[in-house]
């Protein structure tokens, strides 16, 4: 498999669904982009182990507390892309915003440790990796490491 590049949620089904009926096992790195020694190290694993390497690239205005701190947030695609392409990544999903749930809220039970909410980092992660598992991206079996692979594509 050659480095695939798709926008759009249908593609990212697609270009999956065509691994998954090829047998093959899915890993995936997600990612803000901008990416670094650590990203190659997540990519190089989810590689030795799965066999379709998957990569997001999305800066979720979430994640920042002042709309300035987003704006200004390195945006370094023709890099990362061939940073994955050197890595050996098969596909790199980069999502426009509009088409990722952003508007989620997390269930009582989670949004309070010792009776406080969590900082909105750790609130919109947890956003964040809904919106991916909504786009059909593969979130089953977690490592330790901060990718995921699975065999099975988990019900949506």
């Amino acid at each position: 498999m050659s480095l695939a590049v798709v926008r759009r949620v249908a593609e990212i089904r697609d270009e999956v669904s065509r691994a998954r009926r090829s047998g093959m096992s899915i890993g995936m790195v997600p990612t803000m982009g901008a990416l670094h020694a650590g990203h190659g190290a997540l990519i190089d694993r989810a590689r030795a182990e799965t066999s379709c390497v998957v990569v997001s690239i999305f800066v979720n205005p979430l994640q920042f507390d002042r709309k300035e701190d987003y704006e200004r947030y390195a945006r370094t695609l023709p890099g990362d892309l061939e940073f994955c392409r050197e890595r050996g990544a098969d596909l790199v999903t980069i999502p426009r915003l509009g088409l990722t749930s952003t508007n989620q809220e997390l269930s009582p039970t989670s949004e309070t440790v010792k009776g406080k909410r969590p900082p909105p980092m750790f609130r919109t992660k947890t956003v964040s990796a809904g919106s991916l598992r909504s786009s059909r991206n593969e979130l089953g079996k977690r490592s330790s490491s901060g990718w995921r692979s699975s065999r099975r594509w988990p019900p949506i």
